[in-house]
């Protein structure tokens, strides 16, 4: 008789001669098992990241709620709401490219750039420059 007493499931064998019924109900949880050490051994996840920091936040009350719909409506926890909004964030901030069209009737607004005056000398000057290229 062998001695599972420390932890049976490390220690059991499979059965040397399984009936038909016991190799159907046993082998998809057999090839599972092993499909899983082959993956860590691979360094292939299963898709879940490794969880190194635990932190502890103080929200208000609307907050918190929201935050509680978001993982309910996405089928996740809370700390996978905050993981995703948090690498939302961070794309956004990183593709925020200033629109230049915006940005140039921002400055006609203000009043910004040359003067009227300036700005007819420097055409005449381009205007000048352009004739002097185009003869040469």
């Amino acid at each position: 008789m062998e001695d599972y007493s420390s932890n049976p499931f490390q220690q059991m064998k499979p059965p040397q001669n399984p009936s038909p019924l016991t190799t159907s109900l046993l082998s998809p949880i057999l090839e599972r098992g092993k499909s899983l050490k082959k993956m860590k051994s691979d360094g292939i996840s299963d898709g879940m990241a490794k969880m190194t920091h635990r932190t502890t936040f103080a929200l208000d009350e609307i907050t918190a709620v929201r935050l509680k719909r978001l993982a309910k409506k996405w089928q996740v926890s809370q700390a996978e709401v905050v993981r995703r909004s948090v690498e939302e964030s961070e794309k956004a901030i990183r593709n925020n490219k200033p629109d230049p069209i915006f940005l140039l009737e921002k400055l006609h607004q203000e009043g910004g750039g040359l003067d009227s005056n300036q700005a007819e000398r420097f055409l005449k000057l381009v205007r000048e420059d352009r004739k002097s290229w185009r003869k040469e």
